[in-house]
């Protein structure tokens, strides 16, 4: 248990760091580049077809099939780049609904299993018996897989589409370095696999402490 605690902090410790690197990747585009009014944007975007709405943070709604920008008056490379990325969502999930299929996956693993897998742990506090055991060791093996999934969906995904807006940004601008902005996807989809392992970890030292209730 001790080995596994130190192996999350160490993992901690490389979350900060990478994300303190991806801000100051963040803030040296911001300040390298051009400013780039709505109106720019909305031609860089171009296409009829996509669906945009407006909001306070960048993101795909596969639901919805509709790309979330920032509402501001002036854009910079980066925000470009969160853009395009979002749009390589959106590219990827017209082929299939692919996207779509892999969150629907995830919400059934926030929404069904592991409130069972808690409702099971207590309920066998106070309920000895066999049947509920078994119950509670299927939940963890659902989760566990399902947690896979999720880490697996995130390193193909994020990786697409951040190929994808660096391809994108390549053909914006001959004067744009995109080293930066490769360095900065990178980090993103490492962070995000990170993440996801950090929640593994404590997710398994939580089963660990549970079980001996569940016993």
């Amino acid at each position: 248990m001790l080995i596994i605690c130190i192996i999350e902090i160490s993992l901690v410790f490389l979350y900060s760091e990478i994300m303190f690197k991806m801000k100051k990747i963040q803030e040296k585009v911001e300040k390298t580049y051009r400013i780039y009014s709505k109106e720019e944007i909305c031609n860089i975007i171009g296409s009829k077809s996509l669906s945009i709405r407006y909001r306070n943070y960048y993101a795909y709604n596969p639901r919805k099939n509709e790309v979330l920008i920032k509402e501001k008056d002036s854009y910079n490379l980066w925000d470009i780049f969160a853009i395009y990325h979002e749009i390589g969502h959106y590219h990827d999930n017209l082929k299939n609904k692919i996207i779509l299929k892999h969150m629907s996956v995830t919400c059934l693993n926030r929404l069904v299993i592991i409130p069972i897998f808690i409702f099971i742990t207590v309920l066998r506090f106070f309920y000895k018996d066999e049947r509920l055991l078994f119950i509670y060791l299927g939940t963890v093996f659902l989760c566990s897989a399902l947690i896979i999934h999720r880490f697996y969906f995130i390193i193909k995904y994020e990786t697409s589409a951040s190929k994808d807006a660096v391809i994108n940004l390549s053909n914006l601008d001959g004067e744009v370095d995109l080293h930066d902005i490769k360095r900065a996807a990178y980090y993103a989809v490492i962070s995000q696999g990170l993440f996801v392992l950090i929640c593994m970890i404590q997710g398994g030292i939580m089963i660990d402490s549970t079980f001996y209730i569940a016993l």
